[in-house]
């Protein structure tokens, strides 16, 4: 994504987009067109729900500009925090048209384009918003995935130069945030895992139409149906025409070898038979506990940081946050003591009601929850009430003992003596 803009801004340099608006745009044949440029779905999780722009062109001259809002200025790790904390500001630029095409097209991604039936003034008023937006610096807005995001703005800018008064299609739609996210995972699996863990029930709402336009795919397809009313009281097409420039090679998307589910099977397997060995042996393997702990807690600090500190509505209200917490962090170093532990044995149990919580607000659909997040839970369950038991009702001088035991036989036999 980076080394995308970094060509695009590099083009801008060699083409200034000063002298392209001050050439003849007068000439007779000279006619503005709008469009809105729509990209497929690509390999990388940032760009599996496609991405738009809006296309600035002026026949008879060299103006062609693609003006894009999905722009940030961060270095990558600092964009990573700003952004799962909600407080990414992205920016409007303008490409040339040709080298951002092309950049989709060697990416094996199509690119869909509608052109806006607008009247010659609305035309000249976008473009007059548009770069607006691009020549002040200063400009930026918060990003919002959800309701504020480089497609509804590209949206909005083109509403907000229309004179008359835009009539979306009638709501039809039953899905959710969540399953509206979901068709967008495609094959990668662990994407659409990982946003489900994060996201809470705000996402478990049903979107509006416009709503909805957040997801470029979405937005082109309601573009079509949209009807734009005249202050005259006629009526007409949102869209004018639409073609696709297809790519010249095609994208495929990194996958894992293996899924959520089949990961959470495989845990939940092995711990069940770890726990069976366990008591048959009289022993208790601790390193299988601490490495699940490890991650648990790992995965929590995630979750709590979205939850407290995050301004994205859609990570609020996160029921994952009763079995993805710090607890298990916090019971990690006496889970090392040799002696038994009394906050180890409260900790623990803690962390049992907890996960019992899960069940009970997963069994209630307050939130929609996948099911190898449950495999997940059900394994920690079992750990940590087996661990629970063990450490309740192990003696104070077990430790001792199990030393003792550990002595070789010449040494019992000084001690004795």
């Amino acid at each position: 994504m980076n080394f995308r803009i970094v060509i695009l801004l590099l083009a801008i340099l060699l083409m200034p987009m000063h002298d392209m608006v001050a050439q003849e745009t007068s000439e007779p044949d000279s006619v503005l067109h709008i469009s809105l440029l729509t990209s497929a779905p690509g390999p990388d999780i940032h760009e599996a729900y496609g991405h738009t722009a809006i296309r600035a062109r002026i026949s008879g001259t060299d103006y062609d500009w693609a003006f894009n809002y999905g722009v940030f200025t961060y270095e990558e790790s600092l964009f990573f925090w700003h952004f799962i904390l909600g407080k990414a500001e992205f920016m409007c630029c303008a490409f040339p048209t040709d080298i951002y095409l092309e950049v989709y097209a060697k990416e094996g991604r199509w690119v869909d384009e509608q052109e806006i039936n607008l009247t010659e003034e609305e035309k000249y008023e976008l473009l007059r918003l548009l770069e607006i937006n691009v020549l002040d610096k200063g400009w930026k807005y918060q990003y919002s995935f959800l309701y504020d995001n480089c497609t509804t703005r590209a949206y909005e800018k083109i509403v907000e130069a229309v004179s008359g008064n835009v009539v979306l299609p009638k709501e039809n739609n039953s899905k959710t945030f969540r399953e509206l996210l979901h068709e967008f995972a495609g094959p990668d699996e662990w994407s659409g895992f990982a946003a489900d863990l994060v996201m809470g029930n705000e996402v478990e709402q049903t979107p509006s139409v416009r709503q909805m336009m957040f997801l470029p795919m979405y937005a082109e397809s309601t573009l079509d149906k949209i009807k734009i009313q005249n202050p005259d009281g006629s009526v007409r097409p949102f869209v004018k025409s639409k073609e696709r420039h297809q790519p010249v090679a095609k994208g495929d998307r990194n996958l894992l070898p293996f899924r959520p589910l089949h990961f959470a099977v495989l845990l939940l397997i092995a711990a069940i038979a770890l726990t069976m060995y366990e008591k048959w042996k009289k022993t208790y393997v601790k390193w299988f506990d601490v490495a699940l702990m490890l991650f648990q807690g790992l995965l929590g600090v995630i979750v709590m940081i979205l939850l407290l500190f995050s301004h994205h509505p859609a990570v609020s209200s996160n029921w994952n946050a009763l079995w993805l917490n710090i607890l298990p962090l916090l019971a990690l170093p006496f889970m090392f003591r040799k002696k038994k532990s009394v906050i180890l044995t409260v900790l623990f149990a803690i962390i049992i009601v907890l996960l019992l919580a899960f069940f009970v607000i997963g069994a209630a659909g307050v939130q929609e929850i996948p099911l190898a997040a449950y495999l997940l839970a059900l394994t920690l369950l079992i750990r940590y009430t087996n661990a629970f038991l063990l450490v309740r009702n192990s003696p104070a001088k077990e430790t001792a003992q199990v030393e003792e035991k550990s002595l070789p036989k010449k040494h019992k036999k000084n001690k004795k003596r």
